[in-house]
């Protein structure tokens, strides 16, 4: 009986700290904040790009779990299951996003601000932006240097 119990608080504990943690997560990268100014009020209808990595404000860095969705209206951003916690899916119209682009190192990356959500951005490898931009490139806004 001890030893069930110690089992069921043990495992009660990581859940509410794995909880607690994404919400934590979701906070500071401004995910919440997005997602607060643009909710994905429906089921996404478009194009996907799967298990990507993506990079947010103050060095939070999701790895392989994010889902991009393009379609004529906006794009779409969306965390794989485990890690949905505290991070409701996003939409964001064209018409909200401004584009820089920049160089770490020698790599390029695109970083996508927000009209209404001042301060948040999130930071895409070049080739996902150009998988993108190949989609829909009437629907991205124009791009400038930085």
């Amino acid at each position: 009986m001890a030893n069930s119990t110690l089992t069921l608080i043990v495992v009660s504990g990581l859940v509410l700290f794995w909880v607690a943690f994404e919400f934590l997560i979701a906070r500071v990268s401004g995910w919440r904040a997005l997602a607060r100014v643009y909710p994905a009020l429906s089921a996404f209808v478009g194009r996907r790009y799967r298990l990507c990595n993506v990079g947010f404000r103050r060095s939070t860095y999701y790895r392989s779990c994010v889902t991009f969705g393009t379609s004529p209206e906006g794009l779409f951003v969306a965390l794989f299951l485990p890690f949905q916690i505290g991070h409701p899916p996003v939409f964001v119209p064209w018409s909200d996003i401004v584009i820089t682009e920049s160089k770490v190192f020698w790599f390029r990356r695109i970083r996508l601000s927000f009209k209404r959500v001042p301060g948040v951005w999130l930071s895409i490898s070049q080739s996902l932006a150009l998988k993108i931009l190949q989609f829909f490139p009437s629907r991205w806004p124009s791009r400038n240097a930085a």
